[in-house]
């Protein structure tokens, strides 16, 4: 009975043959950041392959942005991200990958944005991130 425990032990972890565990890709994101220009919103994931295998990983952002001042102050708006989809990444690199929203706002206008990042791999739970930072649109001929 033990040999057969130590071949589904060997098995589930890689080579049922050796027990030499199968090589598999393992991501974690690092670091993120937040910026706007000319009425967009840019965020921004780094993410490491700290596995052995190199892999595939999609980035999916969602958020919103509150208005401060003015007649819409506290209205709050939902931000359409143009994610970047699948990437690959080997293993023991990393990179930088990007989402953009338009914030639709009218010249003079500022706030707070608040971004949720995913990160999903195959067979591996998800992860979240968060990003909050300010935005605010100048806008042509507000003397700003």
């Amino acid at each position: 009975m033990g040999k057969v425990f130590e071949l589904y032990r060997r098995a589930a972890m890689g080579n049922g043959d050796t027990g030499t565990p199968v090589p598999r890709p393992l991501f974690m994101m690092e670091s993120g950041a937040l910026w706007n220009d000319d009425n967009m919103l840019r965020a921004e994931v780094t993410v490491l392959n700290y596995g052995t295998a190199d892999g595939y990983f999609n980035v999916s952002f969602t958020g919103s942005r509150t208005i401060t001042g003015g007649d819409r102050d506290g209205d709050v708006y939902n931000l359409s991200f143009n994610n970047p989809g699948q990437t690959f990444l080997k293993s023991g690199e990393r990179t930088t990958v990007y989402g953009t929203a338009s914030l639709n706002a009218i010249a003079g206008e500022r706030g707070t944005a608040e971004v949720e990042m995913t990160l999903s791999a195959p067979g591996k739970p998800a992860q979240k991130g968060a990003l909050e930072g300010p935005w605010q649109f100048i806008g042509i001929g507000t003397g700003d």
